[in-house]
């Protein structure tokens, strides 16, 4: 009972949230698929209705739209290239449906995932129009991502790897899904000053982000831990208004913490430790490589093939099963073209991300906001060469637009750097001459 309590207690703080945040939306989407898991677990009467936590996120995101219309700015306000980018991305792949060979089974594929698709990419970054939207869902994303750490690995029901979900039958949830938010909400607690006073900021890194990576090592997910590994130690340089030298040398130091918290949680928390074992790991990762070797030989037997590729879903038709490395299967699927897109939209990360070193804003909550949400876009792109497809990897490209858009926010309201000058008391002759 206390378990559903807590469930429905963080949908509504969530839906009150958004009537007074509209960006708060953007925690329910990023933490949705760990919400889920939670009130399926806390009771049967959620578990008996999966899409309960999807219908009340999506309702959740639509209000927090329709308060930011009530406000007046525009949704489409300063909406970077990625965006259309990744419009132009999932329309082609939808379109490759005609040459596809199992259109309805990609049908069904798309029937399943449009829903999350337009909600999680095309919508939810139109809550965020200015810096403090960025700044407000990254504060709701470690309440709300916290919140869920903490019950689930306290006061949750654990199976093998999974939360089970169905007491009569011991069905466990997706272990992945679980790690992906915590992985998430460790990366902003680490990247991002939740709040102004530096002992309430270090007291929750110091209580939640070691739950966090508990939940990660508790679900035996290697690729979400290495994932965040690698996330902070990219991100980290970006937290100030310039990259410092000991900020650089501080990486090795908090990386070597958190491998040390995550090895004590496997002792203390328990979990399959033989999913930590070499071999096994090496194995999982070749059976990947396997899978998209077939799809890539397929899609390279012709010329046309390699510039349409196979068609959305192929993989599906060829393996069973989608390949679990994303870039590789838009390469067999939508050949060189969805391809193409998909670098230009990672390209066009990268070329935002360095343009904002030439504005000054030295505000370090969206300094911090800038880190984390570049965080979680490295931890989503690793991710996704272990797991998923590009239809179950939308919080990758939503993450692809979060990120662009924040530097051309902080570009519109920040001056640029000014160039360098020599006083003109300097040269007094050549400007008599």
């Amino acid at each position: 009972m206390l378990a559903s309590l807590s469930y429905l207690l963080l949908l509504a703080v969530l839906a009150l949230g958004t009537v007074r945040y509209p960006a708060a939306a953007v925690a329910g989407v990023i933490c949705m698929f760990g919400l889920e898991q939670w009130g399926q677990a806390s009771g049967s009467s959620l578990a008996g209705h999966q899409a309960f936590t999807n219908i009340a996120i999506g309702s959740i995101v639509i209000v927090g739209i329709g308060m930011r219309l009530l406000r007046g700015p525009t949704l489409v306000a300063r909406l970077p290239s990625t965006y259309w980018l990744v419009v132009a991305l999932f329309t082609y792949a939808f379109l490759s449906i005609l040459w596809t060979p199992d259109p309805s089974g990609a049908f069904d594929n798309w029937q399943r995932s449009y829903l999350y698709v337009i909600t999680i990419v095309l919508a939810t970054p139109l809550l965020c129009t200015a810096r403090e939207d960025f700044v407000t869902a990254l504060r709701w994303v470690v309440v709300v991502g916290g919140s869920i750490c903490v019950a689930v690995l306290f006061f949750g029901h654990w199976g093998h790897r999974g939360l089970i979900i169905d007491a009569l039958y011991e069905a466990e949830a997706n272990p992945l899904a679980l790690a992906t938010v915590a992985g998430q909400a460790a990366i902003t607690l680490m990247l991002f000053p939740v709040c102004k006073s530096r002992v309430l900021r270090w007291t929750a890194v110091v209580l939640l982000v070691p739950i966090c990576l508990a939940v990660v090592v508790r679900t035996g997910s290697r690729g979400q831990l290495l994932a965040v590994l690698a996330a902070v130690a990219v991100a980290v340089p970006l937290s100030g208004a310039r990259i410092r030298a000991t900020r650089l040398i501080s990486i090795p130091i908090l990386l070597a913490a958190l491998a040390a918290i995550a090895y004590a949680s496997l002792g203390y928390f328990g979990g399959d430790a033989d999913r930590w074992n070499y071999n096994l790991a090496t194995n999982d990762v070749e059976g990947r490589l396997d899978m998209a070797a077939v799809l890539l030989a397929k899609s390279t037997a012709s010329a046309e093939a390699l510039l349409f590729g196979l068609g959305t879903s192929a993989s599906y038709h060829l393996l069973g099963i989608y390949p679990h490395v994303v870039a590789l299967e838009i390469l067999g699927e939508e050949g060189l073209i969805g391809f193409g897109l998909f670098l230009a939209i990672l390209a066009f990360c990268g070329r935002d991300l360095v343009r904002s070193f030439a504005h000054t804003d030295n505000d370090p909550a969206v300094r911090g906001a800038l880190a984390a949400l570049t965080g979680a876009l490295v931890f989503h792109l690793l991710v996704s060469f272990k797991q998923g497809s590009m239809l179950l990897n939308p919080l990758l490209f939503m993450h692809a637009v979060l990120v662009p858009k924040l530097v051309l926010t902080m570009i519109s309201t920040t001056t640029p750097k000014p160039a360098a000058t020599v006083p003109a008391d300097r040269f007094p002759n050549l400007l008599r001459s």
